[in-house]
């Protein structure tokens, strides 16, 4: 009976072997390829430890569905593999690893590490993240990748084999998981910098149409990248292609190509200007205060508190925040009692704050334009990688 077994394998070599033309007819065979998916996850499953917390998976699975729609029904150029859609049924896991990652299979199968959930700070970047690896699906990135190698047809076989074997033994099996291999591949990201390039631009356009701000994948992988850089974690989804300047710099040029406003403060932490309350010679006190950085102690005017003075300075210093404002961008006015940045005015320093502050005018309103620029620096230096 085993020896019929392997005849029909054999049968299925010379198919293989004796139809080049057919095969090429298609760029992409749908059906293998979610058979490559669906080996690789009966190998590897198994292996892993999942999380089953909703609050984790269905945060997940949501966003995840969210973008598979996206990618099911628009056909968005291929710049690296092959745009032809597919009806892959996508399923969406959450893996109990603290490594800082996420991959995908063939088929519609994508794997998030809550490491990685423990990392992002908004559901734009974690859109972004899953949205790159449904683009490595959806563009058939891992088939394009093992006939590069040479491997795809031999892998292909060996899941047919396998399929018609059903339960032989090990040594039937020849001890292949290939599933295991696409798994590593897929963990690795072994992907070249055309298909990340390809996964990046995909999954922007992808954001774009399920409604998540495409910035939340830049800023993923800025924090990344700061990371790697300073050794601060293993940064496992871009192992093999370390997250470059080059390429966050096509991620911004492709974001402003489509006008889309690059303010990291809507999908990420960063600086921003609040109010907290504080009491200076017997008198109550707002004071704005931006990363523990006292910027400005407004004092109490007629017709206007300290709250109100205090509550006008912040939103104006968010507003330019947003704006990624420079350290040069902040002067002072021409009799050195005014703060701008670029040209909006954010205080004007009046007799009753130098006085609270003990202060010239023109000493406190220098504090405020070096205590701004601090912020704008340090806000600078998180995006040096």
């Amino acid at each position: 009976m085993r020896g019929l077994v392997w005849l029909t394998v054999a049968t299925v070599i010379l198919a293989m072997a004796v139809s080049p033309v057919i095969a090429a007819k298609k760029e992409v065979d749908i059906d293998a390829e979610k058979k490559l998916g669906q080996q690789a996850v009966a190998e590897v499953d198994p292996t892993l430890k999942f999380i089953t917390d909703e609050k984790y998976v269905n945060r997940v699975k949501k966003i995840g569905e969210k973008l598979a729609a996206v990618a099911k029904k628009d056909k968005i150029t291929a710049t690296y593999g092959s745009a032809e859609l597919a009806d892959f049924d996508y399923v969406f896991k959450v893996v109990d690893d603290k490594d800082v990652n996420a991959m995908s299979l063939p088929g519609g199968y994508v794997y998030v590490n809550k490491g990685l959930l423990d990392k992002i700070e908004s559901d734009d970047e974690l859109a972004g993240v899953i949205a790159h690896e449904i683009a490595h699906i959806a563009h058939h990135h891992m088939v394009f990748l093992l006939k590069k190698e040479g491997q795809y047809n031999k892998i292909l076989f060996a899941i047919l084999a396998a399929a018609m074997i059903g339960k032989a033994s090990g040594p039937d099996m020849q001890n292949v998981l290939y599933g295991a291999r696409l798994f590593e591949i897929a963990k690795l990201n072994a992907y070249s910098q055309e298909a990340e390039d390809d996964a990046d631009r995909t999954a922007i356009e992808y954001m774009i149409k399920a409604n998540y701000n495409p910035v939340g994948l830049l800023t993923f992988m800025e924090k990344l990248a700061r990371d790697q850089a300073y050794e601060a974690v293993d940064p496992g989804i871009f192992r093999t292609h370390p997250v470059t300047k080059n390429r966050a710099n096509n991620i911004i040029a492709e974001l402003k190509k489509r006008g889309i406003t690059i303010n990291r403060r809507a999908v990420s932490s960063g600086a921003i200007a609040i109010i907290r309350d504080t009491e200076v010679k017997g008198q109550k006190i707002a004071e704005v205060v931006v990363d523990n950085r006292v910027i400005l102690r407004p004092a109490n005017l007629p017709g206007s508190s300290s709250v109100e003075r205090a509550k006008t300075i912040t939103d104006t210093l968010n507003r330019q925040l947003d704006k990624n404002p420079e350290f040069r961008d902040v002067k002072l006015s021409h009799d050195g009692t005014g703060v701008y940045i670029k040209d909006v005015l954010i205080v004007n320093i009046n007799d009753e704050d130098a006085e609270l502050a003990g202060l010239t005018k023109e000493a406190l309103a220098l504090k405020v334009k070096e205590a701004i620029q601090a912020v704008f620096l340090s806000e600078s230096l998180k995006l040096l990688y």
